[in-house]
């Protein structure tokens, strides 16, 4: 194994016919080369995980173990996995078959010069005994909590023998209790980049900040793109909000998700419907219920979901507390449902993966209620940095039908 360098990553560039934007993505490999532990800071749409790729490709390179951690796989962190196996699959082409796969999952990619790339959530890293990395990847590092780094950092343990560990965190600003915040004042080496030294490397950036700031509220643009810390204050989970997006034709059919948020005596149960095609989708119905025995709302459930052409898989359900005697009844009827068992971690991750849906339009809500729910609804940030979301039912659907869409069963 030997410890990657920038002419390598620049090397790794010209391989893939790729080339800097500015000198503000030769600093980021850089400093991401050169620090055993950084930290990475600057504006959305710039580049900032396209050159951690590159850096993560040239260490895979080396036959280095890169983990790419996060608190679940729902969670868009899985994008940079894709992101680097896709990278990589370009150079396995450029070997002439000396570069193989000998391993290749969604979550686990091993190649036969010893070099793997790993995604894991904090529940599989508790769960999975044994493993070791020589990198640990934490991307969209603003919304993981400390807590997350200090799950992962014995991976690297052996890497620190042999001089080639690395823990990189890639995001933009977060709450100061977050990890990307936290770890500036324990000893990570912390580069931010702001949107003016963007523009003044590159002035082509210029009408896409100018854009963003036009329709971003002071606060988003002051996290997203200037990198600082969240503020307290109350604002709105969803500015950007759309009603309807057209689902992209890739030569395949929709895909439907449900998602059963189960109610309390004051609260209605609620079944969420989402069209999924691609990496697109719609909340396209929901279907709202009360006042009923879980024998009477099992049919209900039944009978709106079977309305759709669905697979049982397709369909999860919320099991705290009162959920798990509906969740019972209707295993009888649609097997192989998924339960969910909703806790603060999985709402905040999820909350951020819609937030980033819409804000790349890639999430619209076609149901008119849900989309007058979903529109006003509103978050405080406290004193203590915690997130603290109004309650939704519409929000709670939508959630837990995410959760349906995703491999790992949310218990």
């Amino acid at each position: 194994m030997i410890t990657p360098t920038l002419k390598a990553v620049e090397r790794v560039m010209r391989l893939l016919g790729y080339s800097y934007h500015g000198n503000w993505q030769r600093k980021a490999a850089r400093h991401i080369i050169e620090n055993e532990r950084c930290i990475v800071q600057f504006a959305r749409q710039s580049g900032k995980s396209h050159t951690l790729g590159l850096c993560c490709v040239t260490a895979l390179l080396s036959g280095l173990t890169v983990t790419i951690a996060m608190p679940t796989l729902t969670q868009s962190q899985r994008i940079i996995f894709r992101n680097i196996s896709q990278l990589m699959r370009r150079v396995e082409g450029k070997f002439a078959g000396r570069l193989k796969r000998t391993r290749d999952t969604e979550s686990e990619c091993i190649w036969n010069n010893g070099a793997q790339l790993r995604a894991l959530s904090s529940n599989e890293a508790s769960q999975k005994e044994g493993y070791t990395s020589d990198w640990v990847v934490i991307d969209e590092a603003h919304n993981a909590q400390p807590s997350l780094l200090a799950m992962f950092n014995p991976y690297i343990t052996q890497a620190r023998r042999r001089g080639t560990a690395k823990i990189i965190l890639n995001g933009i600003g977060g709450h100061p209790s977050s990890c990307i915040e936290q770890m500036k004042d324990r000893g990570f080496s912390a580069l931010h980049i702001t949107p003016d030294e963007i523009v003044r490397d590159n002035s082509t950036y210029e009408p896409v900040f100018i854009e963003a700031k036009s329709i971003l509220s002071d606060e988003e643009w002051r996290q997203h793109y200037e990198c600082l810390p969240v503020l307290e204050g109350s604002r709105y989970i969803f500015p950007m909000i759309q009603k309807c997006i057209d689902l992209p034709d890739y030569g395949m059919k929709s895909r439907f998700y449900f998602g059963i948020d189960v109610g309390r005596t004051s609260d209605n149960t609620v079944v969420s419907v989402v069209e999924s095609r691609g990496d697109r989708a719609n909340l396209i119905a929901e279907k709202r219920m009360t006042g009923n025995d879980f024998l009477e709302q099992a049919a209900m459930v039944h009978r709106f979901i079977d309305t759709y052409l669905y697979r049982p898989e397709d369909v999860a359900i919320e099991v705290n507390r009162l959920g798990v005697g509906l969740y019972d009844i209707l295993q009888n009827r649609m097997y192989g449902i998924k339960p969910v068992n909703m806790n603060y971690q999985i709402k905040q991750s999820s909350i951020f993966e819609l937030q980033r849906m819409i804000r790349e339009r890639k999430l619209g809500i076609s149901d008119e209620r849900a989309y007058k729910e979903l529109s006003e609804l509103t978050y405080e940030v406290r004193e203590n940095y915690k997130y603290i979301y109004a309650h939704s039912d519409s929000l709670s659907g939508l959630i837990i039908a995410r959760c349906a869409s995703q491999q790992a069963v949310m218990v």
